[in-house]
């Protein structure tokens, strides 16, 4: 079964994931289908403003006393949210406070280490042969410095855009995905950026 890329992640065949919080995609055969959610007309009343909660795809009526602007996004009184992998923020009448996680002490058992997974807040005991360490090439990255990333087992991701890496028994091997061939009667373009041609007729 054909395995679908789509930003930056690899997806098996039936696999479905959200490219946002209206957009759902599939993984079909190889092709990547999408299905975007339609909002309903909205009309608010008095006291009220159109506003979209963080992670929801529609707009709703919100009173507008309360709430916060943060990053871009409207929060609501007491709503919580994740800031970054270590901070928790909250909106609290206009204001936003946020925290810092704090991490526990851990001691770990014989044959693990304590090792900060990429996008994890602390860092956890983890075996010695259940991650990758993975150099990400730096052609494809701002600053022309590598960076290193602690990978957990199982996992797949794209490393440019021709090449598909995962993590397996404590190994990352990487490969280049096979490019369908393009029907007769089409020309094959090679398109900057993208690792398949695209077929134009």
């Amino acid at each position: 079964s054909r395995s679908c890329s789509a930003s930056g992640r690899v997806y098996e065949h039936g696999e479905q994931w959200s490219e946002n919080a209206c957009t759902t995609c599939i993984c079909d055969q190889g092709e990547v289908r999408c299905h975007k959610q339609a909002c309903p007309p909205l009309r608010c009343k008095k006291g009220q403003r159109r506003a979209q909660r963080h992670g929801e795809c529609c707009e709703e009526c919100m009173p507008s006393a309360g709430s916060c602007s943060h990053g871009g996004t409207v929060r609501y009184q007491d709503e919580m949210w994740k800031g970054s992998a270590c901070e928790f923020c909250v909106c609290d009448s206009g204001r936003v406070t946020c925290q810092t996680g704090e991490c526990a002490k851990v001691e770990c058992a014989q044959g693990e280490e304590l090792i900060h997974l990429d996008g994890k807040c602390c860092p956890e005991c983890i075996s010695r042969n259940s991650y990758c360490v993975y150099e990400e090439n730096a052609e494809f990255m701002s600053s022309n410095v590598s960076e290193v990333k602690r990978i957990p087992e199982g996992e797949k991701w794209e490393d440019g855009p021709c090449k598909v890496c995962e993590c397996q028994g404590a190994q990352v091997t990487c490969y280049e995905p096979s490019c369908p061939p393009c029907p007769v009667a089409t020309l094959a373009q090679v398109t900057e950026g993208r690792c398949c041609p695209d077929c134009t007729s």
